[in-house]
């Protein structure tokens, strides 16, 4: 099965300052796609309920992208399960979700590739 992912190259983080929303929500997308690409839950709901906190952080700062922050949370909402067959199937919406998100915020400064 093939999981859908995100890559954003991140020139901050390297430099040391302080990681942005996207830098955090893409910081806890790739834990959760780690567990699933491991064929384990293990971690998954907690970066599930991280994301919606940075999602309203985010939407303090940006408000003409709340609607694509509010459908983040609540993609991520439905991360939250046991089951792993479950977890990939909502983590493809999760994906979908930030791709939409991504694009239409821009993140300027490091385009994402989707692959």
């Amino acid at each position: 099965m093939l999981i859908p992912a995100v890559l954003l190259f991140i020139g901050s983080a390297v430099a040391g300052t302080v990681p942005t929303n996207v830098e955090q929500m893409l910081g806890q997308y790739f834990l959760i796609h780690q567990s699933l690409a491991a064929d384990s839950v293990n971690g998954v709901s907690q970066s599930a309920v991280a994301i919606p906190k940075i999602s309203h952080q985010a939407s303090l700062s940006d408000a003409a992208a709340k609607t694509q922050l509010n459908a983040l949370s609540e993609a991520a909402a439905r991360l939250q399960t046991n089951d792993l067959k479950t977890a990939r199937k909502e983590f493809g919406d999760l994906s979908d979700q930030l791709i939409t998100y991504l694009k239409t915020t821009g993140a300027k400064r490091n385009p994402p590739y989707q692959f």
